[in-house]
């Protein structure tokens, strides 16, 4: 929400910087503005595309905005970036450069929006077809939703949770296995009263609680 006033004060602390290798001067202010909400416009979105996602709308609501398409360093993701930076710092001064160089930084602002996507709608279709094999009704785990949360890898390694009313089972969906047999693990789901309790008496757990995914206990 404040976003454009961040943008604002990254904007005045960078601008003269810029400025400096602008020798024609064209480089305006409200280009260095835009730039810097663009930048956080970004960095808000690749958060909110991870299992843990982020808090978008702080001060005015604690909401956790978590779409599951992203580990949170996503190699995938990061790599091709990567590439991209060396190609534009090796190209730059060079003559005929600019244009390429143009080329492959809107190409890498491409990447950034449709992978995420892409990843995402991956997880829907995966979640749906799991659903179907261990959902169904009546199954002996008393599965009732299948949800998919990336892990190292991704999207070639999810972690799969089959939700039932007491209990979480937990196992892997390999993409290159997609027909493979998920080995489950049972885990009792928190106790409601204590989890809220926790939560209410330790400022610290609460913190923790609203970022954590199928909580569940284990006797010790």
């Amino acid at each position: 929400v404040l976003q454009p006033v961040f943008a604002l004060g990254m904007a005045l602390l960078f601008h003269r910087l810029i400025q400096k290798g602008n020798d024609n001067n064209s480089w305006t202010f409200a280009k260095t503005w835009s730039v810097a909400l663009l930048a956080l416009c970004i960095h808000l979105f690749l958060d909110c595309m991870t299992t843990f996602g982020t808090q978008i709308f702080l001060h005015f609501s604690d909401f956790r905005v978590a779409l599951p398409a992203m580990y949170i360093i996503d190699l995938t993701l990061t790599l091709p970036l990567l590439a991209v930076l060396v190609l534009l710092l090796r190209r730059a001064g060079k003559p005929g450069g600019d244009g390429l160089r143009v080329r492959l930084a809107r190409g890498a602002l491409l990447w950034l929006a449709c992978y995420p996507l892409a990843a995402l709608a991956l997880n829907h279709a995966a979640a749906t077809s799991l659903e179907t094999r261990y959902a169904f009704p009546g199954n002996e785990r008393g599965i009732t939703r299948v949800e998919l949360s990336p892990e190292p890898f991704a999207p070639l390694n999810w972690k799969v949770v089959g939700i039932a009313p007491d209990s979480y089972h937990m196992g892997r969906f390999l993409l290159t296995k997609p027909g493979g047999d998920i080995r489950f693990s049972r885990y009792d789901r928190v106790n409601p009263a204590l989890w809220s309790a926790l939560r209410a008496d330790v400022p610290a757990f609460s913190m923790f609680a609203d970022f954590a995914t199928s909580p569940y206990q284990k006797d010790i």
